[in-house]
């Protein structure tokens, strides 16, 4: 683990501790999903969907955490408004 990422670590515990939500945690910290699996959190359903699709070699934002965000977003890339019409040939 590098320095950023382990500041970026601490960071998230400390904001868990202060009943901050994961979401909030995600977001602020931008720690990877595997990361934060890690060190034993959850990450939105949304979140690991996105992830997945990214992985995959889909252009979506890993870090939306609301199922509105996602819905939109696969709206664009599905009509082709994100680059998501080279990803689907």
């Amino acid at each position: 683990m590098n320095n950023t990422t382990k500041a970026k670590y601490d960071m998230a515990e400390k904001m868990l501790k202060v009943d901050i939500s994961l979401e909030e945690v995600a977001l602020m910290t931008e720690l990877p999903m595997e990361t934060l699996k890690k060190i034993g959190l959850d990450v939105p359903q949304v979140t690991e969907l996105a992830y997945r699709l990214q992985q995959a070699g889909c252009p979506v934002d890993v870090h939306m955490i609301s199922e509105e965000a996602c819905v939109a977003s696969l709206t664009k890339l599905l009509s082709g408004k994100t680059g998501g019409a080279a990803w689907q040939s």
